[in-house]
């Protein structure tokens, strides 16, 4: 790496809530379609988006855009009016109510981002966006600026352009030439042989000149032999009509459908509209189109490579559609009729066209190199790197801990997404064995020669992840600072995937890992599939990550570091709130009131579900240990950003519960699921335990509200394959094997069985240890146990007795370390001493199986979160051969 080239390309993508847009602008379909087409494309790329639209009141935009499904709110602004001068005396007042009007909606919204795509409205409500320093992104359709933009242009972020030569308007390092977004994709439709067509299209309000050429010459047009597709718009359609009554003979006239036709035996026909709404299906239709030359237009007729006739309006500011027509005659690609020129050349123009089928084609092959078919895309990816929120599909992705459960579902992914991965971790581990069979390149030493030179060769495509538990000093991490390499923690790439879909985010001290896996099954199986990042091994599909194009994502919501509140889901879960990482909180409180800005992030509209007795001061002005919401029902709190609050419980009555609880003769168990006011009898859950009841009632609740929102928000409707009857549930809850290291049943006889959990804390000690009480009555019950940390051995070496002394045996190790240094006078022998049953012992690491050799264990259990994992495969193969028959 090379200090004295440091990246500087690459900004830190803001991560957290959904982005949100305001997107001004209208008054005639040439700004109102583009607009709506880079509403369209970021919709498809961040699902969880908030777009509001600012329009003119009484402008179509205010009919278009609702129909599209975008809210909008309208402003008083209005346009100069050159022809009745009086009108004018009232625009001071009128601007002077958009600009406080639009100042309010910014206050209101504080959108991420406003894009103005011209239009009356759109500059009070960029200028209002650049006075609060939000980022502007101006869309400027035509060749020729007009003056507002020329303006605003000097603080807007960036200046999308679809004209060459923009610099003389702009700074040319703002200028980025994306074309402008269109209503369609290139139609490919084929035209009727031996009928040539032409569509006559004076924009969406219609075209007085072009109407008045289209009535005057209805006598040549029945000599032609050709057919004719007219747009009026509403202002010009019953003259036209009437005027095509007039001139037909017998039988010409078809009230029914608007047309005028001659027999059949004759090619000549005439279909009048005052709106085509399928504009791409009439472009296909033609082989010439007479047209005005509005910068939206253009931009469709490069798409649909039409050979054009253009007959520029003449009432427009500066002039600009005879510029954007002289910009496309200069490159041999259109033709151009001026205005005042029309009665005279129009036709002759149009019929010398269509008599020379060689110039039609050079037109359309020359119109069609002028195409942008990802003007919107291309303007989506400017919003996204003017918000910092780019997408985060670097080249090359460098993990620090790549080994963690958390890290390696990241690196999986960005695998998945076709990046190239490598990364390193300090010990190597079965997961990082299956990474490097998936092809990411791992070492275990602090080493900055080790790191693969494809990843410091290319600093602006590299992005670097690391995870909080990463020790000081780290010298490869400091490496990539000094050379300003972008590096973000883990939380940050998670909220940064998670704000493009819809969040289905779960929380807790304990017992997320396996909602969160449950959930994921239960989508994957019943709810047409997710994209899910696990806190732990599924044993399902055999790994941490799921993918699928589907716009759900379910997260394991980490509150360690506060790593949660990256995270603004549309529906969430909180499972536990117990007091844990006091070494990162302080104190309980403190913990407490991170949980709490967790659930205020939960998105308007959305649902929050809390384990019953749970509360969180769910407004920011509440004291602590001020109660949330009772949760009857989805009760509504405004504190919580007008979110639905509900509780669940194992099987005390609420919103989600379980009833008529009975183990079954294999240690499962079966119960009735009650959810709001449905009832599922007799589910049975594929994994033992009452606490595994109590995950599958909170997925379930999770899987349930899903549902709800999506048809809420318009995602679909009661017969769509997505909403599957709650009957679905049945299989996928029996079919679900739990998660590796909670509750994992490796040998279970009845002569000797074996678990490996995760458990680390001391509610999740006492949580596991009365489950398995419940399923193996009578037995006695060994645990080996890890203390995780010096920090929270100190915290709780008290309450992790008391959950240790349910044993019958306890073996207990040293404490693991993780990423911590000693802290004199705490060890393990803390904990023992407060144990108050006899049959406890100490051992080391490196004696626990000879310690083990010399027990004959019923129920043994290994319990940690720290490397006892490591001891799983060799307690098997212990197990296994003492059990084997033909041992002696």
């Amino acid at each position: 790496m090379n200090k004295k080239t440091p990246n500087k390309h690459c900004p830190l993508p803001a991560a957290g809530r959904p982005l949100s847009v305001i997107i001004s602008g209208g008054g005639t379909g040439g700004h109102i379609y583009p607009a709506i087409a880079i509403a369209n494309a970021l919709r498809q790329r961040c699902p969880g988006a908030s777009i509001l639209f600012v329009g003119a009141e009484g402008r179509m935009e205010m009919e278009k855009v609702p129909a599209a499904g975008y809210p909008i709110i309208g402003l008083p602004v209005a346009g100069l009016q050159r022809a009745q001068w009086w009108k004018n005396l009232s625009l001071p007042f009128k601007l002077w109510k958009s600009l406080r009007k639009a100042k309010q909606i910014i206050n209101d919204v504080r959108p991420d981002v406003v894009t103005g795509v011209g239009g009356y409205a759109s500059a009070p409500v960029l200028w209002a966006a650049q006075r609060k320093k939000i980022p502007t992104l101006l869309q400027e359709q035509n060749s020729y600026a007009g003056i507002a933009n020329k303006i605003l242009a000097k603080r807007a972020a960036a200046i999308c352009v679809a004209y060459d030569g923009m610099e003389r308007f702009f700074p040319k390092e703002k200028i980025i030439l994306t074309g402008n977004p269109v209503r369609f994709a290139a139609h490919g439709a084929a035209r009727e042989a031996h009928r040539p067509t032409v569509l006559i299209a004076g924009g969406s309000l219609g075209a007085r000149t072009l109407n008045r050429a289209m009535i005057e010459a209805l006598p040549e047009l029945r000599s032609s032999g050709a057919h004719f597709i007219w747009q009026t718009g509403k202002a010009c359609f019953e003259q036209a009509k009437a005027a095509l009554h007039k001139a037909a003979k017998a039988g010409e006239w078809s009230a029914a459908n608007e047309s005028w036709t001659t027999p059949p035996d004759t090619p000549f026909f005439i279909h009048v509209t005052d709106f085509i709404a399928r504009m791409d299906e009439a472009f296909a239709a033609a082989d010439v189109v007479i047209s005005r030359a509005g910068a939206g237009t253009i931009s469709e007729l490069c798409m649909a490579a039409k050979a054009c006739v253009f007959v520029p309006s003449p009432n427009v500011a500066e002039d600009h559609q005879t510029k954007n027509a002289q910009a496309l005659a200069a490159k041999n690609a259109a033709l151009i009729v001026r205005d005042g020129e029309a009665k005279e050349k129009l036709w002759p123009t149009v019929f010398g066209l269509l008599r020379d089928p060689a110039r039609i084609e050079e037109l359309e092959r020359n119109i069609a190199a002028l195409a942008k078919p990802r003007a919107a895309e291309e303007i989506i990816n400017t919003i996204m790197k003017i918000t910092n929120r780019e997408t985060l599909a670097p080249s090359f992705v460098y993990f620090l801990g790549i080994g963690g459960i958390g890290m390696s579902a990241l690196a999986r992914y960005y695998k998945h997404a076709g990046a190239q991965v490598a990364g390193y971790d300090r010990t190597p581990s079965p997961l990082t064995a299956e990474l490097e069979q998936e092809g990411m390149a791992i070492h275990y030493d602090d080493d900055v020669t080790l790191i693969p030179p494809a990843f410091t060769a290319s600093p602006e495509k590299t992005l670097v992840i690391y995870t909080p538990a990463l020790p000081a000093g780290h010298r490869e991490w400091n490496c990539f600072k000094e050379n300003n390499y972008t590096l973000i923690k883990r939380s940050k790439a998670l909220g940064h995937i998670a704000a493009g879909k819809t969040t289905l985010a779960v929380a807790g001290t304990h017992g997320k890992s396996t909602v969160t896996t449950l959930l994921a099954h239960l989508l994957t199986q019943a709810g047409g599939g997710c994209t899910a990042f696990l806190g732990g091994i599924s044993k399902n599909y055999r790994t941490n990550l799921l993918c699928s194009p589907a716009p759900a994502l379910v997260a394991e919501a980490d509150e360690f570091d506060r790593s949660f509140l990256q995270l603004f889901p549309q529906i969430a879960a909180i499972t536990a709130t117990d007091a844990d990482h006091l070494d990162i909180y302080g104190t309980a409180g403190a913990m407490h009131r991170a949980f709490a800005e967790f659930a205020r992030q939960v998105q308007p509209g959305g649902a929050l579900i809390m384990k019953y007795g749970i509360d969180l001061p769910l407004s920011p002005s509440e004291g602590e240990g001020t109660p949330s919401p009772s949760g009857k029902a989805g009760e509504k709190c405004s504190g919580a950003g007008d979110v639905r609050v509900y509780r669940y419980s194992l099987d005390r009555p609420c919103d989600f519960y379980a009833s008529h609880i009975r183990r079954l003769d294999n240690g499962l168990s079966r119960f009735d699921l009650h959810l709001l006011d449905e009832v599922l009898p007799g589910c049975t859950l594929g994994i033992p335990g009452w606490m595994n009841i109590e995950n599958a009632v909170a997925a379930a609740a999770l899987f349930y509200l899903y549902q709800q929102w999506q048809k809420e928000n318009g995602k679909g409707n009661a017969g769509d394959s997505r909403y599957p009857p709650l009957s679905a549930l049945y299989a996928p809850l029996q079919s679900f094997l739990g998660v590796q290291r909670r509750f994992d049943i490796h040998i279970n006889t009845p002569r000797c069985t074996y678990i490996d959990d995760y458990a680390h804390h001391p509610e999740e000690l006492r949580a596991a240890i009365t489950s398995l009480r419940e399923v193996f009555p009578q037995r006695k019950i060994t645990g080996v146990f890890q203390p995780h940390l010096y920090t929270r051995t100190r915290d709780f070496a008290g309450g992790f007795a008391e959950s240790l002394s349910l044993l019958d045996e306890l073996i207990l190790l040293d404490i693991y370390p993780a990423r911590e240094l000693p802290i004199p006078g705490v060890s393990s022998q803390m904990i023992f001493d407060k144990v108050t049953i006899a049959g406890k012992q100490m051992c080391t690491k490196s004696a626990l199986m000879e310690r083990l050799k010399t027990t004959s264990p019923d129920v043994l259990v290994t319990f940690g979160a720290g490397d006892i994992d490591r001891f799983v495969q060799p307690i098997k193969e212990w197990l296994n051969e003492k059990m084997n028959p033909h041992n002696p």
